[in-house]
């Protein structure tokens, strides 16, 4: 059943029965053992109806975290014929960790029902250009710039600019014009490394994280 991310969230805030709501006391014998009786259609349906689509979007990091560190934002399903292979996101929501807000009390390990670390794991954005610098990797977004995103990584510094029709992407000494819709090099000017030496990911994971930090 297709369901959207609205419905999700509100499932998620609807309290449903237990399986242990369906265990009772033996009334036919003089104990306390409880039984498990076999569910009937309608409760058997109830019960089904309590998935609440985590591997759609969970989402509980961002209730648990006491600093608001992480943000839940969407985007639209993309794949990327790039030059270096195909870069594909199938998942609507997303999650931020607003790196600048977060003290790592590790509350969002504990409670996320995977075996992640959010504040780990999640892409690490500063608002803060300060921190971003200190820092060996992640990604920077100031609300004045809002087309622009940084990313820093293994010491290189790349810079995404969002223009009508096209991505101005530079890394170094290197500049690329990019299509908005296929991440396709529309043209390039190449100093210190050929075509057949890039790798487009970056670009295309900055150009997510971009949408995310814009809707802060």
């Amino acid at each position: 059943k297709d369901i959207t991310t609205r419905e999700i969230k509100i499932k998620k805030t609807k309290i449903h029965k237990s399986v242990a709501d369906y265990h009772v006391p033996d009334a036919n014998e003089n104990n306390f053992k409880v039984i498990s009786r076999t569910l009937t259609k309608e409760q058997a349906i109830e019960e089904a109806s309590r998935c609440l689509y985590c591997d759609e979007i969970c989402d509980v990091c961002t209730s648990v975290c006491p600093n608001l560190a992480l943000f839940s934002y969407n985007v639209e399903p993309v794949r990327y014929n790039l030059p270096n292979g195909v870069f594909e996101v199938t998942q609507k929501p997303q999650i931020l960790h607003l790196a600048d807000w977060c003290n790592e009390c590790g509350n969002c390990n504990t409670f996320c029902p995977s075996s992640g670390a959010p504040y780990k794991e999640k892409p690490h954005l500063y608002l803060n250009y300060n921190a971003f610098e200190k820092e060996k990797e992640g990604f920077y977004f100031d609300a004045n710039e809002k087309n622009i995103i940084k990313y820093k990584t293994d010491d290189v510094l790349y810079t995404l600019t969002k223009n009508e029709g096209f991505y101005d992407y530079q890394f170094g000494k290197n500049s690329l014009k990019l299509n908005t819709d296929t991440m396709e090099i529309i043209s390039s000017d190449l100093i210190d490394i050929n075509e057949e030496e890039l790798d487009l990911k970056n670009a295309a994971l900055m150009s997510l994280v971009l949408q995310g930090a814009k809707q802060l």
